[in-house]
């Protein structure tokens, strides 16, 4: 009884001081983040985890004034912004935009704390915690979201202790600077329509001791009723 009171009392001081997801159906899995605590988002390419973590940070950035740093390896920053946009605009492609609406949505980012950083040749762990330091101090950073770890480590000589040094070291910034951190991970190689789950991520082994939460996700495709069964949608 005890134990489920200090739990329900936990959550609710949670609500008023940490970062929420926009989504309600959310909240009964996930309570709000808080600072220092690092989140582990599993999901198989192409599965939507930039999608879910960029409209995240965007909401956050609008509705909450929180400030946001989203560091992208994967896409360039003009990439990003054009997914942005596209959420803003309700516009499911780029080729869509009318120029002058595209520019009033960069106005409207330029317009909340929503920072961005992206991909360079020369990008290690030390530069990508020196940039986070820095959009912390500058900034006054308060959630960070790294897309995503196997990128950085692509192509190093030990691959997996790299990862898992990674891993570490994100849990240490979060602590040390008092933000919360989200790290996109790349599951290893997974049979057709297997769901990522807590060993699914290469270097798995420490996403337990550094991640606060773990979050996998997984596209499924479902027969579209509506279409008599011939077709395909994504669920």
């Amino acid at each position: 009884y005890h134990g489920m009171r200090h739990a329900y009392r936990y959550y609710e001081n949670r609500k008023d001081d940490g970062y929420p997801m926009p989504w309600p159906n959310m909240h009964a899995i996930l309570p709000p983040m808080l600072p220092g605590e690092v989140m582990a988002v599993i999901a198989a390419s192409k599965a939507g985890k930039t999608t879910f973590t960029l409209n995240w940070m965007y909401w956050l950035a609008k509705e909450r004034n929180v400030r946001v740093l989203y560091y992208c390896l994967d896409m360039s920053a003009k990439v990003v912004s054009q997914m942005l946009a596209c959420h803003i605009l309700k516009t499911p492609r780029a080729e869509d935009f009318d120029r002058r609406l595209y520019l009033d949505a960069q106005l409207h980012l330029s317009r909340i704390p929503f920072h961005q950083s992206s991909f360079s040749p020369a990008m290690t762990m030390d530069s990508v915690a020196e940039q986070i330091q820095l959009a912390h101090a500058r900034f006054g950073v308060e959630v960070v979201c790294f897309d995503h770890l196997h990128v950085l480590c692509r192509g190093s000589d030990d691959y997996f202790k790299d990862v898992s040094k990674a891993s570490a070291r994100f849990k240490e910034l979060a602590q040390t600077l008092g933000i919360a951190m989200i790290v996109l991970h790349q599951p290893a190689k997974m049979l057709p329509g297997a769901e990522p789950n807590l060993y699914s991520s290469s270097g798995s082994s420490m996403i337990p001791a550094d991640a606060d939460f773990i979050v996998g996700l997984s596209r499924k495709v479902i027969e579209d009723r509506s279409r008599g069964g011939d077709e395909s949608s994504p669920d």
